[in-house]
């Protein structure tokens, strides 16, 4: 029995070695696998910084765009004042000549005016027969007309204004 006992002994020596041996290359292995993990998450950990950064950098370059897009319609707007500006100055210098013109053609009106204030009488005794021009009376006023059958009034003895036409034999007034 001794023998047995012996026997048993050993096989549990080598089953304890066995089990040893087989918790150290467990060991070994976890140990491995540990390492493993550790630089896995240091990797981790390096790529949520790296994804975090590139986030900030991309909220940057998306406000820049959105500042670059407002600067950009600015101009626009601007370019657009610019040209409507242009046009109202061109507009005004227009408006100026008008003015100029308008001035002087109230000018050389006021003179008319005051010549045509002034009461002219035709006086028939002193009407000069003046070549292409014949008298025509039209209720009570005297007028000059033509050979193309245009009426005048009469101013000084002259044809002054077209006052209207003769067609048909009838006396047309504007």
């Amino acid at each position: 029995m001794n023998n047995i006992t012996h026997f048993e002994q050993l096989i549990n020596q080598i089953a304890k070695h066995d089990i040893i041996k087989n918790i150290k290359d467990i060991y070994l292995a976890n140990s491995e696998l540990l390492d493993k993990y550790n630089k896995l998450e240091k990797i981790n950990e390096d790529l949520v910084k790296k994804n975090e950064d590139l986030a900030k950098e991309l909220k940057t370059c998306t406000d820049d765009n959105k500042n670059l897009n407002k600067v950009s319609y600015v101009r626009s707007l601007s370019t657009e004042l610019t040209s409507k500006n242009k046009y109202i100055a061109q507009l005004e210098a227009q408006l100026d000549k008008l003015k100029v013109k308008e001035k002087i053609v109230n000018e050389s009106t006021k003179d008319t005016i005051v010549e045509e204030n002034k009461p002219y009488v035709f006086n028939i005794d002193n009407y000069v027969d003046i070549k292409g021009y014949d008298l025509l009376k039209y209720k009570k006023i005297y007028y000059l007309i033509n050979d193309k059958n245009e009426i005048f009034s009469i101013l000084d003895n002259k044809p002054n204004i077209i006052m209207g036409s003769y067609k048909d034999k009838k006396i047309i007034l504007f």
